[in-house]
Formats: structure tokens, sequence, C-alpha cells
């Protein structure tokens, strides 16, 4: 969160699982933060569970990808979500 903070990235790319802290509470954590610059996230997972993508959507995340998505899908994600649009990509 801090380096989200210090970098004010566009987009974020959240891995739902992750060590110390999920990235369900990670998103919360950074979009609640106040520090003027709101990004948009991007969730990504290797779990097709849909508690995941009503939990990353509750967080704020604007988008919702399968790990296993193509290169190329996962770029044209990253520009549709930093464009301000919300994305759901479920197989």
């Amino acid at each position: 969160m801090e380096l989200v903070a210090r970098t004010q990235p566009d987009v974020v790319l959240m891995d739902v699982r992750m060590p110390e802290m999920d990235g369900i509470e990670a998103t919360r954590r950074i979009l609640g933060a106040g520090h003027g610059h709101v990004p948009r996230i991007l969730m990504l997972t290797t779990f097709d569970l849909d508690e995941y993508v009503y939990a990353a959507l509750r967080a704020g995340a604007s988008g919702f990808m399968l790990k296993d998505t193509p290169p190329s899908e996962l770029l044209t994600a990253i520009r549709v979500i930093a464009g301000g649009d919300a994305l759901l990509d479920r197989a």
C-alpha cells in the first residue's frame, strides 16, 4: 500500500491470495486510504469462484480476470481499466 501511495500508478494488478494480507483487503485499504490519487484495480486469481468476484467488486476493484488469461487479453484489460471502464472476464 505504501508503494501505491508513493508511485501513484493508474492501474494495480492485485492477486486475490497473497501472504500476510489477501488482495481483497489490500484493495479496500488502497482505495480507502484517502491519498488523493485513486488507482483502478484489476483483480487476478487462479480460482474461478463467484465469491471472489463479488468480494473484489464490493472492495472496489474495477475488474476481475483469471491468471491464465492470454497476455494480449490481459494488456487489453489493463487498457480498459485504465480508461475508466469496468471489466469482468469469467470463463
